[in-house]
Formats: structure tokens, C-alpha cells, sequence
């Protein structure tokens, strides 16, 4: 079965100053509507066109309880999974997916961020139902779709193709390099990696435990123990999922040209933000900024 899990756990500091004036507070983008339905509701329909409800997790931090339920209470059937703490996407994926595992051994996974844009959600659902089928037919790699870059932006990921065949291997993969190496990466043919991937549930598990073994084994160990879990999250260090994982195993990933098309971008600053088609003005806010 497929699985499709939503990471909504950031908090948006990227974004903070265009929030306080929209909204009166750093309220986090997953939650915000700029003018086309949260992105987090955009998020769902998205993942909707490739699961049922009832296998959509959206998984959380505790910080931001309120902003979360408020639209989840939308969608009975989807499965909220709630972190004590924010400590990152290495525990923010991993915690998720353990529980994934614990219901359904042979998952299919399907890992969407909620901070993205997209214009042409035909295009995109396409490519990733073909992210799906290359997971299919070749159980033990990852299949990451990549993004054609439109500008010099240096805060993305890189992956770098091996070959020109239909889903090329990767040959590097980068995460958010120094300006120089991202201008080498760049000649080398780079694209963007979207943080959009696919991957049997076994298969990602068993990545994380080799390369994150003491987060994995925590976590792991308290799955059904609340104690625990609160214990687990107090004592996990910061930790990104591409850095800790994705970087060092290259070999193992598959990437999937997403079109141009797609209109696909991550709406991580404020310049980004405003290219969206459905963004709109901001209206000076009425709201007491929060703490």
C-alpha cells in the first residue's frame, strides 16, 4: 500500500518578518494562507490524488498544537502524528515511519514536504506516480524527483545525474553548498533536490539505522511507550534528514526529472513566496503578535 507522509513540523523562520506583517505573528508557512488555501490543505489535496485518507499522515510539533488542528479537523481520516519537540527532519521522518512500519510492514512510503508551491498538479502527481512505479520495480533504491533550477539560489539541495537514461542515478548529491562548489555543480548539470521522494518503508528504515543508529534505536525502542517517546525527543540532537542520510548514499538514489511545467517550487523566502500565482497582497494585519 501506499503511504504518503506530510512533514508539517517546521517552524518557519525563513519566512517570520513576512508572517508577523500578514498575520501579527511568525505564524509557520504549512499553516499560513497566502491567498490558495493553506499549504498545508494544498499539501493534502496533493497527496490525495495518490493515497486514501486513512494512509496520509501529517506529522507535527507540539509548539504548534493550535495551528495544526485547527485544519486537520478538516480531514477525519487522516492520521495525525504529533513530536514533542522539533528536532529536525532526520527524527521528523523517521518518527512517522516507524508507526508506518508497525501497521504496514510492506509499505510503499511517499515523503511530501508542506512549505511547497506547485502550478500544474497534474504534472506534478504524474511524476510522482512515476517515482512510485521506478520504487516498484527496484525495491532497494530511492526514487527523488528534481527540479530544472531557474536561478542561482544557493539554500536548495543538489543532485547531480550520473547518466541521461530515463531515471538517472545520482552521482552527487549536495545539500545547501558553499557558493563556489554550487557554481561547479551547476556546469556538472545539478538539479534541484525537492525533498520529494518515494521509498519502501523496509528499505528506509534500514537506511536510517545504518546511518543514524543511535535516533533510530531511541525512537524505535519507544514506539507505544509515551514516556519514552517524551524521554527520546528531550535527548535527540538536531539533525537533517539529507546531510545525515541522503548525502551518503548516492548510489542508492534514482532521480526523477520533474517537468518544468510543474511550476514546482519551495516557498522558503519571501522572494519565492511572491512568484507563487495565487499568492495575494498582504493586508496590514489586525492580529496582537504572539510569543
Amino acid at each position: 500500500m501506499v503511504w504518503v507522509i506530510l512533514l508539517a513540523g517546521g517552524s518557519g523562520v525563513r519566512l517570520a518578518r513576512e508572517s508577523v506583517r500578514r498575520f501579527g505573528y511568525a505564524k509557520p508557512k504549512q499553516y499560513s494562507d497566502f491567498g490558495g488555501g493553506t499549504l498545508l490543505d494544498l499539501a493534502i489535496a496533493r497527496a490525495r490524488r495518490q493515497t486514501q485518507d486513512r494512509r496520509i499522515i501529517v506529522t507535527t510539533t507540539r509548539q504548534h498544537r493550535g495551528e495544526a488542528l485547527e485544519i486537520l479537523r478538516r480531514y477525519p481520516e487522516v492520521v495525525h502524528i504529533e513530536q514533542p519537540e522539533r528536532r529536525d527532519t532526520t527524527s521528523g521522518l523517521l518518527w512517522p515511519l516507524l508507526q508506518v512500519r508497525s501497521w504496514d510492514p510492506a509499505a510503499l512510503v511517499v515523503v511530501l514536504p508542506t512549505d511547497h508551491a506547485v502550478t500544474d498538479e497534474d504534472v506534478f502527481a504524474a511524476s510522482l506516480r512515476e517515482a512510485i512505479e521506478l520504487v516498484r520495480a527496484n525495491g532497494d533504491e530511492f526514487a527523488l524527483l528534481a527540479a530544472e533550477p531557474s536561478g542561482f539560489d544557493e539554500d536548495y539541495g543538489w543532485v547531480v545525474p550520473a547518466d541521461h537514461g530515463r531515471w538517472p542515478r545520482v552521482a552527487t548529491f549536495r545539500e545547501k553548498p558553499p557558493p563556489d562548489e554550487l557554481t561547479r555543480l551547476r556546469e556538472a548539470g545539478a538539479l534541484i533536490n525537492t525533498f520529494v521522494f518515494a521509498a519502501r518503508a523496509d528499505t528506509l528504515e534500514q537506511t536510517f539505522a545504518r546511518w543514524v543508529p543511535d535516533c533510530h534505536d531511541a525512537l524505535r525502542a519507544a514506539l507505544g511507550d509515551e514516556r519514552k517517546v517524551e524521554q527520546a525527543f528531550e535527548q535527540l540532537a538536531h539533525s537533517s534528514f539529507s546531510r545525515a542520510v541522503l548525502e551518503h548514499i548516492p548510489a542508492q538514489l534514482r532521480i526523477v526529472p520533474l517537468p518544468r511545467s510543474a511550476g514546482w517550487s519551495d516557498i522558503g523566502t519571501p522572494e519565492r513566496l511572491a512568484r507563487a500565482p495565487w499568492v495575494t497582497a498582504a493586508a496590514p494585519s489586525q492580529c496582537a503578535i504572539r510569543s
